[in-house]
């Protein structure tokens, strides 16, 4: 894996996450909208299985973002010691772009950069990350 793969990764999981909560929302704004009481016995059943089938599958999504969470918290945590061993103005624009989710050209301002100098000093940030990631006894 090269050094933008490895950290992109962050972004990616972080993405996915985004998506699932998005979906366990519509399918808690079904559930809720179901009618709560029907006209006829025997299809009061029918509502009680579908929040009963809803819950169930809320339960899961819950279970699948709390497994992403985890996945997401591991890869910072090897981000975080990979960008310890380069340059910390380095690190610090990497962390910026690959974990804040910032564009170069909003970090770059944030640095007091000029874009140019920022895409000088992300290629030069990948190169040292390629290293670390190439040693293994650094990380």
């Amino acid at each position: 894996m090269n050094a933008k793969e490895f950290l992109s990764q962050y972004r990616r999981i972080d993405r996915q996450i985004d998506r699932l909560l998005e979906r366990k929302e519509r399918l808690f704004a079904k559930i809720t909208s179901a009618p709560s009481q029907s006209s006829g016995g025997s299809a009061s059943s029918g509502v009680h299985d579908k929040v009963g089938s809803g819950t169930v599958a809320l339960i899961h999504y819950e279970e699948r973002i709390n497994a992403k969470i985890d996945q997401l918290t591991a890869v910072q945590d090897e981000i975080e010691d990979v960008l310890s061993h380069i340059d910390d103005d380095h690190a610090e624009l990497l962390e910026l772009v690959y974990l804040d989710g910032k564009k170069l050209v909003q970090a770059a301002d944030e640095l007091h950069y000029s874009y140019r100098q920022a895409c000088r000093k992300h290629g030069e940030a990948l190169r040292q990350v390629q290293d670390v990631l190439q040693c293994p006894e650094m990380s």
